[in-house]
């Protein structure tokens, strides 16, 4: 990498890095500490998150380094950990521009940050204006064209800010070729609600790449700050030259590794493909109304266009419902985060294209950790259309899907649970989060049934449900089974799961099957307590508690 000896500031490769404590022995775990005057003592409160705060981080926890690697495919030694991906962009800055000399280049309008850091270190920033809606492209020619000799790095947001398209692969590589001297910062924030490749892909091939990722937006650590910055080995080196002495908090490298734990990133998947889903859904409401555009977008948030920007803006500040007015970059636009299906809907009601019904909050999220099990439980009363589960024991997961497809709800469930043990844990745990997350979603119980009762044959089989949403757990349950087992799965654990959904659901639930084959008894009792749930659960168009009691 000759090409980096004579890009990079003099002065940069003439310093000798601060050397920190922790960067001369990254491991103190079993040995008494006395080199960096801390204070022994953890503070208030003495949680799990806080351990080790007393301590100085590591200023590139490997662990957390490692995890990323893992999640890129790349090597750790590509890995730059750093305060979101703002830090990123100023140690490259400040790593390759000479102040009041060299320049920056970018497109306009697009994440604003790259030119107030540019501005801050005495760098001019040279910009190309996107084309006219909708395709916001430009020309590869014009953009290489404000490159000269004093120009370091170009940066490319992409899906771009605030106007959500992508920018290619095919001409993020015609830009590394032609300038193989210049820092090609290629910036992935939104990346993955997108369906492209990342530019990481080009990584081999190109010395001068560098990818910029964060965990804000997809990991939803917008208030934790964690960004990472992935190029060659020597480039990585120059940032740790340059970095503060410890860049990351402790509690945060600690919450930063849960989340790119396994279970972690099940969590975030499935919530990145439930923004995606919203994203279609408003973009869809919007496009039925009038003086409207909408662009297209493969980011969180989509860019439209109305008559009058503030006076929109205003009306949903009124709402309560704070939007970004991005009328100085692109005249009368708004840019709209996707928020949650609830947020979502307040939106479009406010735009009048949505009629909000009675109410609104019909999903949850129930997370449980304990020694015995992990368990991540996505719930949504609104369609039944995302049934993924995964306990770890088929003939319950077969189960469980009955629940949902048949109780008209989709469900997601990820189980790490200590099935080696036995299945016990892991059925308890589950009827223990899905009855706290129904009992959640359906809130004080206004305008639902209340009451579901079915009867169902399930071949030689005849099963019946009825249940009360009293907020009293009951369950009277009536089966002969004539195998304590099917394949694997205790038989007995069919009562116990159902006796700790009524407990945790506040529900009286009454269950009875006929004498036939065992598979057959449990799979028409959950259908018909799915069925018998349905009921109970619905909406009845008003707003009245079904109760002479007033609280249910």
């Amino acid at each position: 990498m000759e090409w980096l000896v004579k890009q990079v500031r003099q002065e940069i490769w003439d310093l000798a890095p601060y050397v920190s404590a922790r960067s001369e022995l990254s491991d103190a775990t079993n040995l008494v500490a006395l080199d960096a005057n801390e204070n022994p003592w953890i503070p208030y409160p003495q949680t799990p998150i806080m351990d080790k705060v007393n301590r100085y981080p590591e200023p590139q926890p490997f662990e957390l380094v490692s995890r990323l690697a893992n999640l890129y495919q790349v090597n750790p030694k590509q890995v730059f950990v750093g305060r979101g991906m703002d830090e990123g962009i100023e140690l490259l800055i400040r790593i390759f521009c000479i102040p009041y000399q060299d320049n920056i280049v970018t497109l306009m309008p697009t994440f604003s940050y790259y030119k107030v850091a540019a501005t801050i270190s005495g760098v001019e920033t040279r910009e190309l204006a996107l084309s006219a809606a909708p395709k916001f492209d430009f020309a590869v020619e014009q953009l290489l064209n404000l490159c000269d000799e004093n120009t370091k790095i170009i940066f490319l947001c992409t899906p771009n800010n605030p106007t959500g398209q992508i920018i290619p692969l095919d001409i993020i590589e015609l830009i590394l070729q032609d300038q193989p001297q210049l820092i090609i910062a290629v910036d992935e924030a939104y990346l993955e609600f997108s369906e492209h490749k990342s530019a990481l892909s080009l990584m081999s091939k190109y010395s001068n790449l560098v990818v910029m990722k964060t965990m804000s937006k997809a990991f939803a650590f917008a208030g934790v700050r964690i960004g990472c910055v992935i190029a060659q080995t020597p480039i990585i080196k120059l940032l740790h030259k340059v970095m503060p002495p410890y860049p990351l908090a402790e509690p945060c490298i600690n919450l930063a590794v849960q989340t790119l734990s396994a279970h972690g990133l099940y969590l975030a998947k499935q919530r990145i493909e439930l923004l995606k889903q919203e994203r279609q859904r408003v973009i869809q409401h919007l496009l039925q109304l009038d003086n409207l555009e909408v662009y297209p977008s493969e980011a969180n948030f989509v860019l439209i266009k109305v008559a009058d920007a503030k006076a929109c803006y205003q009306h949903l500040l009124a709402q309560g419902i704070v939007v970004r007015n991005r009328h100085q970059d692109i005249t009368n636009t708004l840019r709209i985060t996707i928020g949650d299906p609830e947020q979502n809907n307040l939106f479009l009601a406010a735009m009048g294209a949505f009629k909000l019904p009675i109410q609104t909050k019909r999903h949850s999220t129930f997370i449980r950790n304990t020694n015995e099990t992990k368990i991540i439980l996505e719930l949504d009363l609104t369609s039944a259309k995302l049934i993924k589960i995964n306990t770890g024991i088929g003939f319950f997961d077969h189960m469980l899907e009955q629940l949902a497809k048949h109780g008209g709800f989709s469900l997601q469930l990820m189980v790490i649970g200590d099935t080696h043990i036995d299945f016990h844990h892991s059925v308890e745990d589950v009827a223990i989060s899905l009855g706290q997350a129904l009992r959640q979603v359906l809130g004080d119980k206004r305008g639902i049934n209340r009451y579901g009762s079915y009867c169902l044959p399930m071949d030689e089989c005849l099963a019946q449900a009825q249940i009360d949403l009293s907020g009293r757990g009951v369950l009277v349950y009536q089966a002969n089974y004539q195998t304590p087992l099917i394949g694997n799965f205790p038989v007995e654990l069919v009562e116990h799961f159902f006796y700790s959904l009524a407990q945790e659901l506040g529900a009286s639930i009454h269950l009875q099957v006929s004498n036939g084959n065992a598979h057959h008894q449990v799979e028409g009792l959950f259908k018909a307590c799915a069925r018998a749930l349905a009921q109970a659960i619905a909406y009845n168009g008003t707003n009245v508690l079904p109760s002479t009691k007033g609280v249910l």
